[in-house]
């Protein structure tokens, strides 16, 4: 099975080979104010046998999606789970479409790499998702928080407390020898994975700004589209055309950059931020990880301290057999606790051994395929404002009215054109200039743009 044939589109989740292809569509408002929730259909297409049909579809909610992550990951220790979309409580009240469209899609994601991940697909809570109506599944979620409330009594949760207390305490006393004990070469992976969340997170937002800053070139385009074409009533006729081509080239631009930036979300923002997040999910294993060892070591000092005791009772002379029994007894169930949690620890990592490299070969290949999209689009983008640039003769602009239409241009965009971008503003207006002058060279004649690939001149990536 070839990496190009598996490598997962980070814009839908879905791989050529994928068994399951899930769809989060039609999201309507339901309720008002704080009561206030968006429903989504959720329509799936598999060839598993262990779902009833090949074809379903059902109603969901994002507190569903949030209670089936949840059960995954109290079941899948050690293993990477895929990023459920944040909790947004602010733009939850708004609602607004974008706010709307943006979770649909990222909720979308989510749910196809949790439906088609090697282990993840598996869980009933999964099955019960996708395919349970809306009955049944909420059956289903009352069931199972009756049954963990019916676990949880007040002496219980009391005892609890304390027991967090003095595994805090020890905690803080045995954190650096828990920390002796792990592999080293796990120490470097885990040092690794926590700079490459720092870099992650700083290109994100370096993405969203990129972003950003061409929703503002589109707008600052449509502004001065609307002030060539005001400007040009004012001019002689031949300049008045020149200003009202430049105007209508303008506001071409202004759609371009708005369609582009919209690309430039959904295919290089979007699938950074979820590269991110699912470096904190790999954090969250380790986490997971690091609590099993603690309990390990508190489980085999416990065993040690009944051992220790045991050996007191029998060399205490006149003690009765029933208090060598009960400590005999402790100590068989403080031994098979440390068993138990040696063995969870050995699961844990031999899991998260396997899904470490799985991540790893997933995140390099969806990652080149992303810089290779951003690269591609940034270049088509480029081509088609040349091209629409070039358009514009020479016979209609005259010296002066390239340089009144330089000055205004450069007013326009002097609110996000910083000092260092103004040389390369005032080349690339230069560049316009020129190949307007010459029909043979206009920009678009050096230009060329399939489906993958660009062609500038004879140079081709």
């Amino acid at each position: 099975m070839s990496i190009a044939t598996d490598a997962v589109d980070p814009t839908t989740g879905l791989s050529q080979s994928a068994k399951t292809q899930v769809e989060v569509t039609d999201p309507v408002k339901q309720g008002e104010g704080v009561n206030a929730y968006v429903s989504y259909k959720v329509k799936t297409k598999t060839s598993l046998s262990h779902f009833k049909g090949g074809e379903c579809e059902v109603i969901r909610r994002f507190s569903d999606f949030d209670f089936m992550d949840w059960q995954i990951k109290q079941q899948y220790k050690g293993g990477i789970v895929p990023p459920l979309p944040e909790k947004d409580v602010i733009q939850k009240y708004k609602y607004n479409p974008e706010f709307i469209e943006k979770r649909r899609k990222a909720l979308q994601v989510y749910i196809n790499r949790v439906a088609n991940h090697p282990e993840l697909y598996k869980p009933k809570e999964v099955q019960l998702f996708l395919e349970a109506s809306e009955q049944d599944w909420w059956q289903h979620k009352r069931l199972y928080k009756h049954e963990e409330n019916a676990q949880k009594s007040t002496v219980g949760q009391t005892m609890q407390f304390l027991k967090g207390i003095a595994h805090t305490t020890t905690n803080l006393v045995q954190g650096k020898h828990v920390e002796a004990e792990e592999d080293p070469e796990y120490l470097r992976i885990r040092e690794y994975v926590y700079q490459l969340e720092k870099h992650l997170s700083d290109t994100y937002r370096r993405a969203s700004d990129l972003v950003n800053k061409q929703q503002a070139l589109g707008g600052a385009l449509a502004d001065f589209g609307d002030a060539a074409d005001k400007l040009g009533k004012f001019e002689q006729p031949r300049l008045q055309e020149a200003f009202s081509q430049l105007g209508r080239h303008a506001g071409d631009l202004s759609r371009g950059n708005e369609e582009h930036a919209d690309k430039m979300y959904s295919t290089f923002e979007a699938p950074l931020k979820e590269f991110y997040r699912m470096v904190r999910s790999v954090k969250q294993t380790m986490t997971d990880r690091a609590a099993a060892l603690t309990q390990v070591s508190q489980a085999k000092a416990d065993m040690e301290a009944k051992n220790a005791k045991v050996a007191r009772c029998k060399g205490t002379p006149g003690i009765r057999d029933e208090k060598i029994i009960d400590a005999q007894r402790e100590l068989d169930e403080a031994t098979k606790k440390h068993e138990e949690a040696k063995q969870k620890y050995i699961d844990i990592t031999s899991k998260m051994s396997s899904e470490l490299a799985r991540f790893q070969q997933e995140r390099s290949v969806e990652m080149a395929s992303v810089l290779k999209s951003f690269a591609v689009n940034q270049a088509r983008a480029a081509a088609e404002s040349a091209k629409l640039w070039g358009n514009t003769s020479s016979a209609t602009i005259t010296k002066q009215g390239k340089w009144s239409c330089y000055c205004y241009v450069k007013l326009c965009f002097s609110h996000i054109l910083d000092q260092q971008f103004l040389p390369f503003f005032n080349a690339y207006f230069s560049f316009v200039t020129f190949a307007a002058m010459y029909d043979e060279l206009i920009a678009v004649g050096l230009f060329s743009v399939g489906e993958n690939k660009l062609t500038i001149a004879s140079l081709s990536f």
